[in-house]
């Protein structure tokens, strides 16, 4: 426990020595904490118990002795608190849920917030999503140690990631004192997007002895687009059939170009 004080006003003609320093514990009987302290701040640990509120007043000292004693002050003992266990992370619907426990040890004070990082793509480099996952300032995010993040938030910058890459996080937990260390990274959620958006209708055109098919690419929902299938309706009206000889829609140039040519002959 850290604590600093001032420079009495007047060092009554003598130059100041040292600072001689005493605690309660709310049981009105003071203690010796530290006695010939020559810095203006001091950390006691001998004693005094994390997450107790303590009394303190100092004496200033110089060649002629003691001075009175300072106003009483007071502090809540305490360190920073441990760092979280690794978070874990988790699909659900079109979200990753982020969740991790309250440390172990909150350093005798209560935690009152959490930093939460996610993995770029990169690989080493983490960033907070304040928009989502504020774990110091959103009151949910803090009570829940749990958190919500759109794959759609996570498939652009910073995080850029993409098909089956895993989100992994890591929690940095807050007290009044500070910051615990990061956890250990945590994940298990892999991106994984949907399939693509419904084309919409195609067009059909003639040119010479052909029929020529147009369309456009529909939003691939962050997966490349690896083939079309390309379905030509029967006479009946009713029966769709593929046509694989001409309209391979797997094929590198009908892929790219979202177009192909079938015969008069083979309609």
């Amino acid at each position: 426990m850290a604590f600093t004080w001032t420079v009495p006003p007047s060092d009554g003609g003598s130059v100041i020595l040292d600072y001689r320093i005493e605690y309660d514990q709310s049981i009105n009987t003071y203690t010796l904490a530290a006695d010939g302290v020559t810095t203006l701040s001091h950390i006691q640990t001998a004693g005094i118990s994390a997450g107790n509120l303590y009394k303190f007043k100092i004496q200033a000292r110089n060649g002629v002795g003691l001075s009175v004693y300072s106003n009483e002050f007071e502090i809540l003992s305490a360190v920073l608190p441990d760092a979280p266990l690794a978070p874990t992370t988790t699909v659900s619907g079109e979200n990753i849920i982020i969740d991790w426990n309250v440390p172990s040890d909150t350093g005798g004070n209560d935690v009152i917030g959490y930093k939460i990082y996610l993995l770029e793509d990169d690989g080493s480099t983490w960033t907070a999503d304040l928009t989502n996952c504020d774990g110091e300032n959103d009151s949910n995010v803090i009570i829940n140690t749990s958190c919500s993040i759109p794959k759609a938030a996570l498939i652009t910058a910073p995080f850029n990631l993409v098909h089956e890459d895993v989100v992994f996080a890591k929690i940095v937990a807050v007290n009044e004192v500070g910051d615990s260390n990061d956890s250990a990274p945590g994940g298990g959620a892999a991106i994984n997007h949907g399939a693509p958006d419904a084309p919409i209708a195609p067009t059909t055109t003639l040119s010479g002895d052909n029929i020529i098919i147009d369309w456009s690419p529909p939003d691939d929902n962050g997966v490349t687009i690896d083939g079309y299938e390309i379905k030509i309706r029967h006479n009946d009206a009713v029966t769709f059939t593929t046509e694989l000889v001409n309209c391979d829609g797997y094929d590198a140039t009908i892929r790219v170009t979202t177009q192909c040519t079938i015969p008069y002959s083979v309609l």
